[in-house]
């Protein structure tokens, strides 16, 4: 059995709410390793989005969430041996090893194998970033940390390393083990966004250019960050993950400026050019035309919200 909650890096107690946040940030984060210029890192992140769609039908349902936790309580603990005393092969091989270990999931055996290859191979690009990503997947963040900038410095124009490192950074800060990278939830959100932008500059795929958006979206600069994805559908008008990021931005943008009423301790539309931005906004997350239960909810969430504003 595949442990969902370990794969959205959340408590087995988490809420629902929880879970649907937790689905929604590791599907931008695996989404844009589908483009990955490696079959084999392409072909993970495929695996791990069917994943992530099993883990939506069984936590959000709570007949399927219970017998799940049931059946994960009484499952028995799979591992994977490795011995220490074969690693004889070369970097190469190591490497590959390594990665074929991450892509079935077993990632304390791909950290030994990758910290092999390092030692094999100091000045491998290759092995620095696998056992990187190793590190990362495990949570431990600042060794992560280290080893993707070792990789940088051995390869600097390679565009894969720069969004792989961003997507550490920006998982310390969601994860809140920023400490190990930045000052703050802030700094590292603009470290992740700075690799973002060296990967895009390097490699023009819209997958880069989409994590820029995602973490725009989420700060006061939001504006810029629907401008992002707005691009990116224009330019993959068949990715539903845009579209949907999109539509849901759109519904989260309609409430930013409405006015905070401290007896109630809630927002307000209380002003009729924000009931007016509010319907724009309702209007093109609608118009982005996707089937999609999260949209749709948002949406009927966002409309509910202006017509009770209405004066």
């Amino acid at each position: 059995m595949k442990d969902y909650y370990k794969l959205l890096d959340i408590q087995k107690e988490a809420s629902e709410q929880e879970i649907e946040q937790a689905i929604r940030k590791q599907t931008r984060r695996w989404l844009g390793q589908q483009n990955h210029p490696d079959q084999q890192r392409r072909q993970e992140a495929e695996r791990v989005m069917k994943e992530l769609e099993e883990a939506k039908t069984i936590l959000l349902d709570p007949i399927n969430r219970q017998k799940y936790d049931r059946d994960l309580a009484n499952q028995p603990i799979e591992t994977h041996q490795v011995d220490e005393n074969d690693l004889s092969q070369n970097a190469d091989e190591l490497i590959k090893e390594a990665r074929e270990l991450i892509a079935i999931g077993a990632i304390p055996e791909a950290i030994v194998v990758g910290e092999r290859a390092t030692q094999i191979a100091p000045n491998s690009a290759d092995a620095w970033s696998v056992a990187a990503r190793a590190k990362y997947l495990w949570g431990e963040t600042r060794d992560a940390d280290y080893e993707f900038k070792k990789a940088i410095k051995l390869r600097p124009n390679h565009a894969p390393f720069y969004f792989d490192y961003g997507l550490v950074l920006e998982s310390s800060a969601d994860s809140q083990k920023y400490k190990a990278v930045a000052n703050s939830p802030d700094e590292a959100l603009m470290k992740a966004l700075e690799q973002y932008e060296r990967a895009y500059s390097i490699d023009k795929q819209t997958t880069y250019l989409a994590a820029q958006g995602g973490i725009y979206i989420n700060t006061p600069q939001y504006a810029k960050g629907i401008e992002i994805y707005e691009r990116c559908v224009s330019l993959e008008p068949n990715e539903e993950e845009f579209k949907r990021v999109l539509a849901i931005a759109y519904v989260q943008v309609c409430h930013r400026n409405w006015t905070y009423i401290a007896k109630d301790n809630v927002y307000y539309a209380t002003e009729i050019e924000q009931i007016n931005e509010t319907k724009l906004y309702i209007e093109k997350a609608r118009n982005v035309n996707i089937n999609d239960d999260t949209v749709t909810n948002a949406i009927k969430g966002g409309e509910g919200a202006s017509h009770l504003c209405n004066p």
